[in-house]
């Protein structure tokens, strides 16, 4: 009789493992697999550029319509240190520059990738995140173009180069941005004054 009950006993054991064995092995199977993209939620776009100090040189391409949007255009501003000596290319006129680069690199450090907001080449129209280098008016209207910034350091190191897009509708301070050779839209915090002028 004490056998039959460690057969019972025994059968009860094996019958268990059993069921665990599957309930595990369905858990593995029917696991979700993470959605792609989210996982850079929180990221730096660049983390290495940390001292604004390293930046010398700044060019923005902007897309401008004047305001009875009779007149636009793609706008690029460029300067940059040469011997010691801010100048704007390309016939290398001396200017004043030290305080905008200094200020526009230091905003430019710490810009985390906020909420993704769209992993879709399509929407970079919607968003005003098209890169205006990139234009091509086949494809993209001009109003879709975002303004493209981009920091350099000694021998044309890309400090940070990112694509600037519309202001969010409603919460202020908020854009839409873009890595250029990334097709993921992020809405992350922002305080840059991107004017070319």
């Amino acid at each position: 009789m004490q056998n039959k009950e460690q057969l019972k006993t025994l059968l009860f054991v094996v019958v268990a493992g059993l069921f665990v064995g599957a309930a595990s092995l369905a858990h593995f199977v029917s696991k979700p697999q993470p959605i792609e993209g989210f996982e850079k939620e929180g990221v730096l776009f660049y983390p290495d550029f940390n001292n604004p100090n390293s930046a010398i040189s700044l060019e923005v391409v902007a897309f401008n319509s004047n305001k009875e949007g009779l007149e636009t255009r793609i706008k690029m501003f460029v300067i940059k240190q040469e011997n010691g000596v801010w100048v704007i290319p390309p016939y290398n006129f001396p200017a004043e520059a030290k305080v905008r680069l200094a200020k526009t690199a230091a905003s430019m450090i710490g810009i985390k990738r906020g909420a993704l907001v769209s992993r879709l080449k399509s929407d970079q129209e919607k968003y005003q995140v098209g890169d205006p280098l990139q234009f091509d008016a086949n494809t993209l209207p001009l109003e879709s173009l975002g303004n493209r910034i981009t920091l350099k350091g000694k021998g044309e190191a890309v400090l940070t180069d990112m694509i600037i897009g519309k202001e969010h509708p409603v919460r202020k301070g908020l854009y839409y941005v873009r890595h250029p050779h990334e097709d993921a839209i992020w809405l992350s915090q922002l305080n840059i004054d991107i004017s070319t002028k």
